[in-house]
């Protein structure tokens, strides 16, 4: 098993009543740098099951020769987020009563993809999506540090599912600064986005006016890491130290959008 570095494991309940959840019936996902999606028994940590994105099958051979000697190797990075969506709000998972669970997930500093895995039933999982800079939309994606956050927007004109569920996450970080030259510009990365949970196409993004792409000049860095509340006002914190808060108005999904450095 590869090593989690930077990916904060995620827990879901299954079972149990609504005054008793039953905290053995309940499955741990995690990501680790060998490319997989682990879930595990919390009873015993027995894995249940792993998966692996077709994308990163071919790194699989040589992490198997790799030397010891070799440059720290990534492949999933990224923290996972999980959607519980428990219909009648009991905190079972009912599949029969549409209930759904889905676990979101990126290569952090593995790659520039995100990923999502219907996970309603425990021990067998189904691939939902996979997007990415070949995804329409996300041409200016970096690589995906920023975690996915989860809530409910009404993009107007858009196709989404029935719920309204999003992901909104940064644009990355481009590994273009990892020289020692300070980088004039930067060609991805600095963007945010918003996404259909469900079907992973893309909603909304913004940057700033004059700016292809971007939500600042050059020299305010790379959008790095991003959340956003219900209320629909975004964080978004570039790798120069600075917090731009995107105010999304309510029910719009137009390109409009003020940005507020905090």
């Amino acid at each position: 098993m590869g090593d989690p570095l930077h990916s904060q494991p995620a827990v879901v309940i299954y079972g149990g009543t609504p005054s008793s959840p039953n905290i053995n019936d309940a499955a741990i996902f995690a990501a680790t740098n060998d490319g997989y999606l682990h879930a595990f028994d919390v009873t015993n940590g027995h894995e249940l099951w792993a998966f692996i994105p077709q994308e990163l099958l071919g790194d699989l051979n040589g992490m198997y020769s790799n030397s010891p000697t070799s440059p720290k190797h990534y492949e999933l990075d990224g923290s996972i987020r999980i959607l519980k969506y428990d219909i009648n709000g009991d905190g079972i998972v009912d599949p029969a009563a549409g209930d759904r669970v889905i676990a979101y997930f990126g290569n952090g500093r593995g790659g520039s993809m995100y990923y999502a895995v219907d996970v309603t039933y425990k021990a067998t999982p189904k691939f939902l999506w996979a997007i990415g800079p070949a995804t329409t939309g996300l041409t200016g994606i970096g690589q995906t540090w920023s975690t996915p956050a989860i809530t409910r927007v009404n993009v107007s004109g858009a196709t989404q599912n029935s719920q309204k569920f999003v992901l909104v996450f940064g644009g990355g970080y481009d590994s273009a600064e990892e020289g020692t030259s300070y980088q004039t510009s930067d060609s991805s990365g600095n963007w945010v986005y918003m996404v259909d949970a469900l079907h992973g196409t893309v909603l909304w993004s913004a940057g700033a006016t004059g700016v292809t792409p971007g939500v600042e000049s050059a020299k305010s860095g790379v959008v790095a890491h991003g959340s956003c509340d219900p209320e629909r006002r975004c964080r978004s914190g570039y790798r120069w130290r600075r917090l731009c808060r995107p105010d999304v108005r309510r029910g719009h999904g137009g390109p409009a959008v003020a940005f507020r450095h905090l």
